[in-house]
């Protein structure tokens, strides 16, 4: 009787296992593909990017630049092209000239720490 039941045993357990597969087991094949995926984000459109605003160097400061650089080049024919107080030590750049050779200024306390020309340079 016993080996009957294991018999039996055996055969409920081979009948369990027959549904299994070992595909999980092997690699996949090269006509497998991935399952495709669609993902859709809201994306606003609606906003707006505000535009930081700068505080212009002040008059005397504008003036100051513009004594150094004239002084600098021989050439007071000149136009302030920028002018940013952002932060806290004002930068000014001057236009020098008919073709606006441009010329950068260093401010700090109300007098210039700095002049520049600035270049483009370009290597070919």
């Amino acid at each position: 009787m016993k080996s009957r039941l294991r018999a039996a045993m055996l055969l409920c357990a081979l009948a369990a296992l027959t549904g299994c597969t070992t595909s999980a087991l092997k690699p996949p094949s090269a006509e497998a593909k991935a399952p495709s995926v669609e993902t859709t984000a809201a994306v606003p459109t609606d906003f707006a990017v505000e535009e930081e605003k700068v505080a212009p160097a002040s008059a005397a400061d504008e003036e100051a630049c513009k004594t150094a650089v004239a002084t600098t080049t021989g050439d007071s024919d000149m136009e302030i092209l920028n002018s940013n107080a952002a932060d806290g030590n004002p930068v000014i750049v001057v236009g020098v000239g008919p073709q606006k050779a441009r010329w950068q200024c260093l401010m700090a306390g109300g007098k210039v720490a700095g002049i520049t020309a600035v270049t483009a340079e370009v290597e070919f």
